[in-house]
This record gives structure tokens, C-alpha cells and sequence, in this order.
């Protein structure tokens, strides 16, 4: 999860952590969606190159299965670190 406020909380047993990162790229609207209900949430790519800021080696299963090029631009656009080895 990515926020304003670096922050670790507890929802029943299960730990969670957030990390807070820098307002140029939290503030950025590129691949966010808004709900019928108002809420605002990343979409795939949005979420992927999120990830990647946060943890650059994360492992994900089915990775062959991402468009990275989509990934590629979400990371351009905002302005983020690039991870050409995950580009194929």
C-alpha cells in the first residue's frame, strides 16, 4: 500500500506496513480511477509501477503475463525510477 504517511497497523492478526512517498509522484492522477462511489484507486499498470518504486526487486508470480510496455509509460509519465530489466 502506498500513502502519504509511512506507517505499520494491525487488522486482526495480520500485520500491515505503508509506505509514504514522495507528493510529486503521490499527487500525480496518471492511472488513477475513480468508483461510482467516489473512491480513487490505481489501476493495474498504476499499481505495478507503484510497487516497483517501493520494492524494485519484488518477486511477482506470472510476471510473463504483464504488459510491461503499459508499465513502462505509467513509470515514464510520473516520472519514476525505470526498471528496464523487467521490460523483456
Amino acid at each position: 500500500m502506498i500513502i502519504s504517511k509511512t506507517k505499520k497497523f494491525t487488522i486482526g492478526n495480520q500485520e500491515y506496513y505503508s509506505r509514504k512517498i514522495p507528493d510529486k509522484f503521490l499527487h500525480q492522477s496518471y492511472g488513477i480511477i475513480a468508483t461510482d462511489q467516489g473512491v480513487r484507486k490505481a489501476d493495474r499498470y498504476r499499481a505495478l509501477a507503484d510497487l516497483l518504486y517501493a520494492n524494485p526487486h519484488a518477486y511477482l508470480d506470472g510476471s510473463s503475463l504483464i504488459d510491461w510496455q503499459s508499465v513502462l509509460k505509467v513509470q515514464q509519465k510520473i516520472g519514476y525510477p525505470l526498471t528496464p530489466e523487467r521490460y523483456g
